[in-house]
């Protein structure tokens, strides 16, 4: 699939494996670099263990947390990650050429403990995989666990009107797909990856009940990012366009969590979503100032975690926004104390850039960011949820 085209979805839903997950993030964990294994043809796919590495056990891994990072690539082009020996055929990340680019996904793993990546472009690619966290199957109760699903198209714009300028659209997501109803004490999220197709305008996408924008884009470049968002009491998810043009949308869900406010810390993890995000910092706001080069800027989680800290915060949900720099470059995105600092967002000049991030809480449950840019960046960073872990 040459350029930055996006193929037609892939395989009907199906779970893999039995449900009961438990998330565990880790410390980043290098499970492919090209730069030392060789590039990845033009239109080939690479099949990469993710299980039996340091931190990720060899057995009972259903699906992985990985940051995926092109390096300066010599065309505009996607890449698909996908489970091991399956036939999906969606592009879950855009790039453009000559700009490194980087993206977080959630990826089933099969039986083999592999994932494949596929080059959709016509030339060869350098690609860095790096594992953040993995689910893994347990025999305790399946309240509140992820659940992983072969990826299923659930919106395409294409195929209908695309989505109007300011114009919010619902797309009903539970009984599709196997993704069960909200109940009245419980809720549904599901992991869902959106694409903005080559969008006339620049501009932003809401996604679900939350004010904040969840992804920025820039006119004439397709976008994808994937999102973790909690659907409303009647099991929709809200889309809305904040730009000045229509925009082609596609949503592909890849999983859910169910329960996700079901607490019981004796037993079992649980995934807490806050009604609205929570600012951890805005360099913005008073007292604050943009991040100068090379600094690095202390996420205090404190105001939220400490009233919960006997359910055991491991990792939290981060949203990180890079308004407008001034100069192409990028942040690394860590656990406070933690000594590597792999830039893990991108982005270019004069273009806002988010990202949300499943990520394990360093010391005192805190993160870290620091700009790796010659130039200072104004950053936002917000938390939609945070989770234990069994």
């Amino acid at each position: 699939m040459p350029g930055g085209a996006v193929a037609e979805p892939g395989s009907s839903a199906t779970a893999i494996g039995p449900k009961g997950y438990y998330y565990w993030p880790v410390n980043r964990v290098r499970a492919l670099d090209t730069r030392v294994s060789g590039a990845l043809a033009a239109g080939a796919t690479t099949r990469v263990r993710v299980t039996g590495l340091s931190g990720v056990p060899a057995t009972g891994v259903v699906s992985v947390s990985v940051n995926l990072t092109v390096l300066t690539p010599a065309v505009t082009g996607s890449l698909t990650a996908f489970a091991d020996g399956t036939s999906w055929s969606g592009a879950t990340m855009s790039f453009q050429a000559g700009q490194t680019n980087q993206n977080f996904e959630t990826v089933p793993v099969t039986g083999r403990g592999m994932i494949d990546i596929r080059n959709n472009t016509t030339r060869p690619l350098t690609l860095i995989v790096d594992i953040l966290g993995y689910s893994q199957s347990s025999q305790l109760e399946a309240w509140n666990q992820y659940q992983s699903m072969t990826p299923t198209r659930l919106l395409d714009t294409r195929t209908g009107q695309p989505l109007a300028a300011g114009q919010t659209r619902t797309i009903q997501l539970s009984g599709r797909a196997g993704i069960p109803l909200p109940q009245d004490y419980d809720d549904v999220a599901v992991v869902v990856n959106l694409t903005v197709l080559a969008p006339s305008r620049s501009g932003s996408l809401t996604v679900g009940t939350k004010n904040t924008p969840s992804i920025s884009f820039a006119a004439g470049r397709t976008e994808q990012s994937q999102l973790l968002k909690v659907l409303d009491r009647s099991g929709g998810l809200s889309i809305r366009n904040n730009s000045a043009a229509p925009i082609q949308v596609i949503a592909d869900v890849v999983g859910y969590h169910s329960r996700i406010n079901f607490v019981d810390a004796g037993f079992f993890e649980y995934f807490n979503m806050f009604d609205e995000p929570y600012r951890i910092y805005d360099s913005r706001a008073r007292g604050n100032a943009s991040v100068l080069p090379g600094h690095t800027v202390v996420l205090d989680t404190y105001p939220f975690v400490n009233g919960n800290a006997q359910a055991g915060f491991c990792a939290g949900l981060l949203n990180v926004t890079v308004l407008a720099p001034s100069t192409a470059g990028s942040v690394s995105v860590s656990p406070y104390g933690a000594s590597d600092v792999t830039p893990n967002i991108s982005f270019a000049a004069h273009q806002t850039r988010q990202r949300q991030l499943m990520m394990q809480g360093g010391v005192l449950n805190n993160f870290q960011i620091r700009n790796n840019s010659s130039a200072p960046i104004t950053l936002i960073a917000d938390v939609d949820g945070w989770r234990t872990c069994a």
